[in-house]
Formats: C-alpha cells, structure tokens, sequence
C-alpha cells in the first residue's frame, strides 16, 4: 500500500468512515467492524512499533469521534506476534484504545499446530488487559487458510475444527475470483466440493465432544486426518465432520451410550457422506451417499 503518512490516511478513514455509516441506525451500526490497519507489520511498520502504537491512537481516535459506538478491529498482524501483541496491549490500555475485536491471521500450513498456543496466549493478555475494561472482546482471525488448502475440502476441516475447539471466529481469504465465496462456490447458486464441508459444518449442533488422535503425526505438507463432532440429545443426532489425510481411515465415536439419545438403544441408523476436491470452478451438485 502507498504510504502518505498518517495524516493523509486519518483524512481517507474519516471520509470513508462517515460515508459508510450516514443514514445507519446504531443497531445498523453495531453490526460493522472496523479493520483500522491490514497487516501493519508487513506494509508500513516493520520494526516500527512504536510508531504503529502512535498511529493506531490517531486512528482509533478518529473512528471514535465519529461514533463512540463503533468497534474497532486489531493490531491485524499477517501473522501472530506475540512481543508485539504485548506492547500494543499495553499500549491500548494505558491511552483507552482497546480494540472490540482482536485480529490477527493464520495463513501458513504450520500454523494448523501453532494456532492454539497464539490463541493460548491472547487469551491470557484479554485477562489481564481488559480487566478493568467494559469491553469483552472477540478473538478473531479474519484471515485464514495457506493458499493450497483454500477450497480444498479435506483440507478445510482441519482449520474449521481448530478454531472452533477454540471458540474463535475466523475468516476465509479473499484471493481468488469474486462472486465464489471465497473459493466456495463455483457459480451462482453451484457448489464446489469445498461447499459441502460448510453446509455440514453448519448443521452441527449441541454439544461438542472432546477428540483424540491415534498414530497420527501433526500436519504436513500433505494434511493430516482431523476433524470435529457433536451431540445433539434434543435432535437425536450425532454429527462428526472429518478429512484431510487420503486412504484408508478408522473414526470411532466412544461412549455413545453414555447419551441421552443411545443410553437404551440397540443400533443405530448412520449415514455417511463424502465430498472431494472438484477444482474451484467444478459443480458438485449432488454429494453421494457413501454408507448407509
């Protein structure tokens, strides 16, 4: 990005800013989030925090004075830094510039081992720096997933079942071609492989169940088997959603007597289904049934 110093782009935000919220409602208005910075470290202060946590107060500030209700999203790192972090957090804390919304992304294959103890570790500076705080922010990494794994199904568990074993949101890059969801969709209204993974995820509902791994390395260059389930007494359902490794796999569902909904049963109905890669732009309209 052009940099024109900070006064420059305080004009541009500010002008942006009111343009995108005249007219809105604060309910309207507290649906947005704010990004103040897109990968600081990696465009206009690399080894320059201190200007960074500077500018990051003029910017807050201007955001802020337009309407005091508008969250804020930050620092956004391109990747987790974590004495970086400490010093924006002290920072915000002792200058009130708090961000609703800590960011940050995750955009590297090993980063699939190394998430939880970033997340780990923001969660302990949330502890200690919104303390006295009235804001109870919202972890999320709003840029995610290594270029190769962006619309690759199995691929694709793996980071959906981290983050949500973390509670954390997290966001797709916006790399590829518009109107495909991000590598989603391979037309309008035409699912790609990938598709079917989050509309499965989506249906999951009540409680989660932990995971256990058995004779399974952590994640290589080629994936690893990974994946996440749920328990629903109320529907009567147990959901498991997994993928990422090729060949032969063994998933088991332990204790399943110990629910509500198989305490007294003596069977099951399972069904199971499968989506593979089919390119970005390969329809898969119609994903077979694999077992029932």
């Amino acid at each position: 990005y052009e940099s024109k110093a900070i006064d420059d782009y305080q004009q541009k935000v500010q002008a942006i800013v009111e343009e995108m919220i005249e007219g809105k409602t604060q309910e309207e208005i507290a649906a947005y989030s704010f990004v103040l910075f897109n990968e600081p470290n990696s465009i206009w202060y690399q080894g320059k925090m201190t200007e960074f946590c500077n500018d990051w107060l003029t910017i807050y500030n201007t955001v802020k004075e337009i309407d005091p209700n508008i969250k804020v999203a930050g620092p956004n790192f391109s990747s987790y830094d974590s004495s970086a972090y400490r010093t924006f957090f002290v920072f915000c804390r002792k200058n009130h510039c708090l961000p609703e919304y800590i960011t940050w992304h995750e955009l590297q294959k090993d980063k699939l081992a190394s998430f939880k103890s970033h997340c780990d570790e923001v969660k302990e500076y949330v502890d200690i720096y919104y303390a006295d705080s009235d804001i109870e922010p919202i972890l999320f990494v709003n840029e995610t997933v290594n270029f190769d794994d962006v619309g690759n199904p199995g691929a694709l568990v793996n980071w959906l079942s981290i983050f949500d074993e973390e509670d954390v949101y997290a966001s797709l890059p916006y790399w590829g071609l518009a109107n495909s969801m991000n590598e989603l969709a391979a037309d309008t209204n035409k699912p790609n492989g990938a598709w079917w993974v989050y509309k499965w995820y989506a249906q999951m509902t009540g409680k989660k169940t932990p995971l256990t791994l058995e004779n399974i390395q952590g994640p290589g260059a080629h994936g690893r088997l990974y994946g996440l389930t749920s328990v629903d007494d109320d529907a009567g359902f147990v959901y498991s959603l997994f993928g990422g490794q090729k060949g032969a796999q063994t998933v088991s569902i332990e204790n399943i007597k110990s629910t509500r909904t198989f305490q007294n049963a003596d069977k099951a109905h399972v069904k199971l289904y499968r989506t593979k890669f089919t390119g970005h732009h390969g329809f898969a309209d119609e994903i077979p049934v694999e077992f029932e």
